[in-house]
């Protein structure tokens, strides 16, 4: 195929890329969940759609149809490799960092076929394997965005772009939740459409590029940008996860520069203690706006008080209070379950939960715990399982003992998420599922360290080594793995990461430094 018809292919898989990272950044539960069933075109045309579509959502669809221009653009690569060996070819064309995606997606297939074929249910087989499959986004950054500096560019560019648009967009108040039935928003009074990373990325990423910028007019338009997404996350509750990343992404940056500056490469340090004054005057900033906004809680707004629950000493005298309930001797004077079938409770842990459960005052504290609880019994169900190759997939997860408490409860049939993606890989895919992912990332990083080690510094690398650090730490809180609202962001900046770490080492390996450098 001409050069020409090759640029023309790429250029089309990296737009359809970026306008699925901004919907999803922008319309977040509309856009994940959107299903082919749900598109004008079966309107239009007068005809049912048939039952399977619903489970054709437009994400995983989109990804699947990429795939051909995927494996096209990975020949072209490997093929302008040079002569050689396969496997010298394959390291110069795309490095041992692709190995470990691709074998995390081997594992998770395989994990899905022992599933179907053992009897599991197609549609948790589907829903848990996303887990091990959504780094197909990391293939696809990796093989679009890796030609050219400018072609990250543009992708970290689209990326802020279309999280300033959903700012905008908020602003006039076009995100707010759509009403139910019942005149009802159906995800809470206070919460948008769009998640909790869609305006970090937006502030980190303009952020750093006010300290980066050679140009004022680019540096004032930055400085504006983040305005309106410091405003928009001033004006609505934050979970603490937000914050909670943000300094998990400084830190990480802050010891790479640190880490850097012992090699004589002190650029990165420099711009990272300028990227600190700024966040702590907005910090500063953020406070004041959110004590002139301030609105009352509202009774079940699970996220409208959760930025006061970060203390954790309040946590260790609730596991205090588990430790030491009691079920009461007399049968009379135990309690009913708060579910069907709401009989007497006989198992002892329900009612150290339910003692767990009443000692907590606030929403925010309660989710937290609930969050601790179900992680110690997911972890200690992994260690008691099948620990090295994990649980599998197709079958719910379940903590009977919650279920007859106040704590939230997960689906009948698609069981409880701990809301932990790591521990949800462990207890899915084993250690050698988790050994993949957790390869994936520590390589990332050192590939990453390598290349601002070589470069002396570099911008863009920093940014996205940035947000990246903020997408580790969010997933020890959220579904980050498990669903494309934030898969992608995750596995998207670390094919970036990988793409420009191989740019850069390119133009100046690490060989062709000083001696006092390696």
């Amino acid at each position: 195929m001409p050069e020409r018809h090759v640029d023309i292919w790429s250029g089309a898989a990296r737009c359809v890329l970026l306008c699925m990272l901004a919907g999803l950044l922008i319309g977040r539960r509309d856009f994940a969940h959107l299903s082919v069933v749900d598109l004008p075109l079966w309107t239009w045309l007068h005809i049912t759609p048939p039952a399977f579509a619903s489970y054709l959502f437009i994400t995983e669809t989109t990804l699947l149809a990429l795939f051909p221009l995927a494996v096209r653009e990975a020949r072209i690569q490997f093929s302008n490799a040079g002569s050689g060996t396969a496997r010298d070819s394959f390291l110069r064309a795309f490095g041992w960092g692709v190995c470990m995606p691709l074998a995390l997606i081997a594992w998770g297939l395989a994990h899905a076929v022992v599933a179907k074929v053992s009897g599991g249910e197609t549609y948790l087989i589907f829903r848990q394997s996303a887990l091990a499959l959504y780094p197909i986004v990391f293939v696809y950054a990796f093989l679009f965005f890796n030609g050219s500096e400018k072609q990250i560019r543009f992708a970290v560019g689209g990326a802020i772009a279309a999280a300033l648009l959903c700012a905008a967009l908020d602003s006039v108040g076009w995100l707010d939740p759509k009403l139910d039935a019942n005149g009802r928003p159906p995800y809470g009074e206070w919460m948008p459409m769009y998640g909790q990373e869609t305006l970090s990325i937006a502030i980190l990423g303009l952020i750093y590029f006010i300290v980066a910028a050679r140009s004022w007019l680019w540096r004032d338009l930055a400085i504006l940008g983040v305005c309106m997404a410091g405003w928009r996350q001033g004006v609505r509750p934050m979970q603490s996860v937000v914050p909670i990343g943000v300094v998990s992404a400084l830190g990480l940056l802050l010891v790479t520069g640190v880490a850097l500056a012992f090699t004589g490469q002190r650029a990165t340090l420099k711009r990272i203690a300028m990227v600190l004054a700024i966040f702590v005057v907005l910090g500063g900033g953020y406070k004041v706006m959110r004590s002139m906004s301030q609105k009352p809680e509202q009774p079940g707004t699970e996220t409208a008080s959760e930025v006061k629950a970060w203390g954790l000493g309040q946590y260790a005298g609730l596991f205090d209070v588990f430790d030491h309930a009691q079920m009461p001797a007399d049968h009379a004077a135990r309690m009913t379950s708060r579910r069907p079938p709401f009989e007497r409770v006989d198992d002892p842990e329900v009612y150290k939960l339910e003692a767990v459960f009443k000692a907590t005052g606030s929403v925010s504290v309660r989710n937290n715990m609930w969050r601790f609880l179900v992680w110690r019994r997911m972890f200690s169900d992994w260690r008691a399982g099948h620990s090295i190759v994990g649980a599998g997939v197709g079958r719910p997860w379940f903590y009977r003992a919650l279920y007859s408490s106040g704590f939230h409860y997960g689906d009948d049939r698609e069981g409880l998420d701990p809301h932990n993606s790591y521990l949800n890989t462990l207890y899915r895919y084993g250690v050698i599922g988790f050994l993949l992912l957790l390869s994936a990332i520590v390589w990332t990083i050192a590939r990453t360290f390598k290349a601002l080690r070589a470069n002396g510094g570099d911008a863009l690398l920093e940014g996205l080594l940035l947000y990246f650090g903020y997408t580790i730490a969010f997933a020890f809180f959220t579904v980050s793995f498990e669903g494309p609202a934030y898969s992608m962001p995750f596995w998207m900046t670390m094919g970036l990461l990988n793409a420009r770490s191989k740019q850069v080492l390119a133009l100046r390996p690490v060989s062709s430094l000083p001696s006092a450098l390696h």
